[in-house]
Formats: structure tokens, sequence, C-alpha cells
């Protein structure tokens, strides 16, 4: 308990240790008690994630995958923002189609030369899709030092309010991905 007027805060630890979960009335104020205990417990620096809003890599890799398949779906990936252990200096490059054509045979191309970039969604930057004819930029922001918890954020700015609720609740219910809009990103 803590605070002029007492509340409870409950952790609970998983039996693996691998995560835990929070329950409290003031989140911010019972991260910051936990991330300590919790750091003390592990004995070294944790911090508290909270995965309301984060997906994990594999949804995040098959989303990926599907939207540069060749198949015509309601979304389609035409560009990718990457880094490739294989170059020097932390290298970033990037794969256009032009107009919007499928990435795939171009990710299959490129596979020889850096291995793939899909296996290892840590190296994935961003990557473009045109979305009901809206070009539509998601950013991939890892969590955890695992990247085990994806933070994906889109370019708001390019769709309506209702739009923008018809692209979350679709990534939601096609994908089970939770989007937020760039503005609310923390980076």
């Amino acid at each position: 308990m803590h605070g002029h007027k007492p509340e409870w805060t409950i952790i609970d630890f998983a039996s693996n240790g691998n995560q835990v979960n929070i329950c409290a009335k003031c989140p911010q104020k019972s991260v910051f008690i936990a991330n300590a205990l919790i750091s003390d417990y592990f004995g070294k620096e944790l911090r508290f994630v909270d995965t309301g809003d984060v997906n994990f890599s594999k949804q995040v890799e098959r989303f990926i995958r599907h939207s540069a398949a060749h198949q015509p779906n309601e979304i389609k990936l035409f560009e990718i923002r990457f880094r490739s252990q294989y170059l020097h200096n932390n290298t970033e490059i990037v794969i256009s189609t032009c107009p919007h054509d499928s990435i795939a045979e171009d990710l299959q191309a490129i596979q020889a030369a850096v291995g793939d970039i899909l296996a290892d969604i840590t190296a994935v930057d961003s990557i473009k899709v045109l979305y009901k004819n809206k070009r539509i930029t998601l950013y991939f922001r890892c969590l955890d030092e695992g990247c085990d918890h994806i933070r994906i954020c889109y370019s708001e700015h390019v769709l309506d309010k209702n739009a923008r609720e018809a692209f979350k609740s679709w990534m939601r219910t096609t994908y089970g991905l939770k989007v937020l809009p760039k503005a609310r990103c923390c980076y």
C-alpha cells in the first residue's frame, strides 16, 4: 500500500518468472514501485511493459509475410525499411516497388544477399502499405531486449477520423494486432 490514501497494488509473478502482471488503480505510481521491486528481485534493471498496446514478434512477422504475399488483399506491402547484420555500419536498406506492386519477389531476390529479413523482426524499422488506396507507414519498436513485445505505430495523418478507427479495428480483427497513432507512441 502506498500514498496518502492506501491503495492495493497486486504484483503477480508468472511461474517461470518471465512475466509479471500488475493490477492497480493508479498505474503510473504502481509501475514505478513494481519496476523497483522487480528489478531488485531479479538483480538487474527491468521495466514493466504494458502488453495492452503491444504485439508479439511472431504476430508481426506473420502480418508482414502475409501482406507481402502475391495474393490481392485489403492491404498490400510495397515498401520495407530494414537493417542487415551482413552489412557494416548499421546500413539501412529500403526496398520499394512502383507504383504499389507486391514486394514478395523482391524480398525473395534479396534473401540470397542478406538472408530472410522477416525471420529477425528486430531488423525491420518500418513498412509502407496500401490500405483502401491510402499509403500508410507502420513503424515497429521493440520494447524489450529479446524483442518479444513490439509496439506498432502508424502514420495517421493520411486517414480521417473514421478511416483511422476502421484501420485500427481491421488490424485488430484480421491480424490480432494493436496499432497506435504515431503521435501517441513514445520512442
